[in-house]
C-alpha cells in the first residue's frame, strides 16, 4: 500500500481483544476495511492470517456471531 508499516498498523489496525496481536479493523457497516467498493480484497497478495485462516481455524466462542457470513459459507464466502 506504499505506506511505512507504523502508519498501516495505526490506520487500519486495532488491538485484538486478548491483547496478543492485532486485527483488522471494520467498516462502520462491519465489513472489512481492505474490502474494495466492488467487494475485492485490496491485500490479497498478502492476506492476513486473520482471513487466511477463515473459517477452517475460526473456532472461538461466538465467532459466528463476528462474521455475517458464516451461515452462508460454502467454501466461498468471506467476512
Amino acid at each position: 500500500m506504499q505506506m511505512k508499516e507504523e502508519d498501516f498498523i495505526n490506520t487500519y489496525c486495532r488491538l485484538q481483544h486478548n491483547r496478543c496481536g492485532l486485527s483488522l479493523i471494520d467498516n462502520a457497516d462491519g465489513s472489512c476495511i481492505m474490502l474494495s467498493a466492488d467487494n475485492a480484497c485490496r491485500i490479497q497478495s498478502v492476506k492476513p492470517r486473520q482471513c487466511r485462516d477463515f473459517p477452517l481455524l475460526w473456532n472461538f466462542p461466538g465467532w459466528e456471531s463476528r462474521c455475517p457470513a458464516a451461515s452462508d459459507w460454502k467454501g466461498g464466502a468471506s467476512c
